[in-house]
């Protein structure tokens, strides 16, 4: 079943935070790295589990992928980042956003 698939993904923290960060905006993977401090390969099996699951998609341009929410989903993520806003990861994953965007680490994203 498609939904169950949707939530085990949504069910481990990483791929939650990942989540939320990409309801923000489209990020590439060396910007959710450095949003998460975390290794290339750890976020990259993260993000091919949200893929398949249905939740993101990819965007290919250049050399560059980006990351995005699918549209579709934008309802129910939007409630999970509305019961989780509140919580210290998320204030925290907010303002490294913000530092992580000044770097320009990605330039298709400027």
């Amino acid at each position: 079943m498609k939904l169950i698939n949707e939530f085990k993904a949504l069910a481990d923290k990483t791929r939650l935070r990942i989540t939320v960060i990409l309801l923000e905006r489209n990020f590439c993977v060396c910007e959710i790295m450095d949003i998460l401090k975390m290794t290339q390969s750890r976020i990259s099996r993260h993000l091919g589990i949200l893929k398949q699951a249905g939740i993101i998609c990819e965007e290919r341009k250049g050399k560059w992928v980006v990351y995005k929410i699918v549209n579709k989903k934008r309802g129910l993520l939007s409630y999970i980042q509305h019961q989780i806003k509140n919580e210290s990861i998320y204030t925290v994953d907010k303002a490294r956003i913000k530092k992580t965007l000044r770097k320009r680490l990605c330039p298709i994203n400027d």
